[in-house]
Order: structure tokens, then C-alpha cells, then sequence
């Protein structure tokens, strides 16, 4: 019965923790713009340099960009980011096996917590505009529709979730917590 209970706990936690954060990220509160916002208005070079990455990904991929190289390739774009606050983390490439032959460039963006309760947000560039459960998230399984444009997953028997939102054409926001 404690288990029941402390499973709705955390699954209203999880649920706080969207109701309070989702609406952070696509807000706009002074210098620092919400990712979506960010997002649309850099939208031609943000898909050029992610292309970018993702050629020379595909020219070498047993041997690709060392971080140095990828930074040197993104410079613009973490230049837009930094400036708006939302550059936080990384950018990383999300192998194409795991997104059906679909190389996406992920921008990790920020994240809160400490180990078992952890909160990820950011955003990616996928070339086949889809909705992709990535290897940053807490949870596996397959993404649900929850209605056009927003898909989920949710962990089955606990509270790790992940949810990606698409931003436009070939973006999506993704967040993701245990």
C-alpha cells in the first residue's frame, strides 16, 4: 500500500515540476529569451551549422569531431544561445540506430537536481523532422502522441519521464526527469 502511495507522490511531484518549468522554458523574461523563442528566430543558422555537423558526421562517424571541432563548427550558434541564456551544457550527436536512420544534433541546454531526482531540458535538430526519444532521457520506452506536435513517455511502475514538444520545421524542445 506505501508503495501505491509513494508513487502517486512522486508522480505529482513530476507533475508540479512541468506545471512550474515547461512554461519557463518558452517564456521570455528580460535578456534571457525562452528556448522556443530562441529557437524560431535563429532558425536558418541554427539549421545550417547543425547540417554542417551532421555532414562531417556522416563523412567520418567512427572518427568524429572531438569537441574542440564540434564547438569550432557550432561557434555561431553557441554564440546566439550564450547571449539569450540558453546555452548551458553541450551539444551532441544521437547516433542514427537509435533514431531510425535519423541523425540528430541534440543541444542540452540546462538541467536541475542532484542524482535520483534529476530535471534536463533543451532542444534538437532531427533532418527527418521527428519526434525522437533520446538517449538523454531518464526513461525508455515508445513516444505517445499526446496530441499534435507534443509526444511523451512515461516509465512504467515509477516517475522518470521525458516529453518533446516541436518548436517548427525540424526542431523539437525536449525534457526529461527522474
Amino acid at each position: 500500500m506505501s508503495g501505491n502511495k509513494d508513487m502517486r507522490i512522486h508522480k505529482k511531484r513530476n507533475f508540479l515540476y512541468i506545471l512550474l518549468l515547461v512554461p519557463l522554458a518558452f517564456c521570455s523574461c528580460g535578456r534571457k529569451m525562452g528556448i522556443g523563442e530562441v529557437v524560431t528566430e535563429n532558425q536558418d543558422l541554427l539549421k545550417a551549422e547543425a547540417e554542417s555537423v551532421i555532414a562531417q558526421y556522416r563523412d567520418a562517424p567512427e572518427t568524429f569531431l572531438t569537441d574542440t571541432a564540434m564547438e569550432e563548427t557550432l561557434k555561431d550558434s553557441e554564440a546566439v544561445l550564450k547571449d539569450t541564456g540558453q546555452w548551458g551544457q553541450n551539444a551532441c550527436i544521437h547516433p542514427p540506430a537509435d533514431c531510425n536512420d535519423d541523425i540528430v544534433l541534440i543541444y542540452e541546454c540546462s538541467s536541475t537536481g542532484l542524482m535520483t531526482s534529476t530535471y534536463q531540458w533543451g532542444f534538437y535538430y532531427t533532418q527527418k523532422d521527428m519526434a525522437h526519444l533520446l538517449h538523454t532521457a531518464y526513461v525508455y520506452g515508445d513516444l505517445t502522441m499526446e496530441k499534435e506536435g507534443i509526444y511523451s513517455c512515461m516509465e512504467e511502475g515509477g516517475d522518470n519521464f521525458y516529453k518533446t514538444i516541436k518548436i517548427c520545421e525540424h526542431f523539437y524542445y525536449y525534457e526529461t526527469g527522474n
